[in-house]
């Protein structure tokens, strides 16, 4: 993999993780993963001769990959201390657990759930869940990344006149 690459992937990855963990700005968590996708596609694209929508795809879903972690070490501290905080307030009632239709086991499971020691445990949960969406969405952006900072193939007269220059 050229550098270019490996650069683009890591800043775009690092854009992605960072905007999709932060809690204010998380909500638009749609338009991350193709704007850092986008980022590692234009990263990606300044050195090459050729550049492409394959070679967009291909730096947007490294991105896409490497913001994962970084989504996780930013969103799993963020829970825990959250967890925290709540820790000796009176547990907050679930409005689902009165629901009629519930069946025994479901409502166990919300109970489980909602207990302070799980919050570790429903962050990495929820990371493997976002990690497709993340990777999916996040092609997007180097797929149009890819048409957007398309470069064409040297042709011979252009390869002649590249050749003439460094002579």
């Amino acid at each position: 993999m050229r550098p270019a690459y490996v650069s683009g992937a890591i800043l775009g990855g690092f854009a992605m993780g960072i905007l999709n963990g932060l809690p204010i700005i998380q909500c638009c968590c749609c338009l991350w993963a193709p704007a850092g996708g986008l980022l590692a596609a234009l990263i990606a694209s300044r050195p090459a001769i050729t550049f492409g929508w394959i070679e967009g795809t291909i730096a947007a879903v490294a991105a896409s990959i490497i913001a994962v972690p970084v989504n996780a070490a930013i969103t799993i501290p963020m829970h825990m201390l959250l967890a925290m905080a709540q820790e000796g307030q009176p547990p907050m009632e679930n409005p689902f657990l009165n629901d009629p239709s519930l069946t025994p086991q479901m409502k166990e499971f919300l109970e489980e759930v909602s207990k302070p020691g799980t919050v570790p445990a429903m962050s990495m949960a929820v990371l493997c869940y976002g990690a497709l969406p993340a990777i999916l969405t996040g092609w997007i952006g180097g797929f149009a990344g890819g048409f957007l900072f398309k470069k064409e193939d040297f042709g011979e007269e252009q390869a002649d006149q590249v050749a003439e220059v460094f002579e």
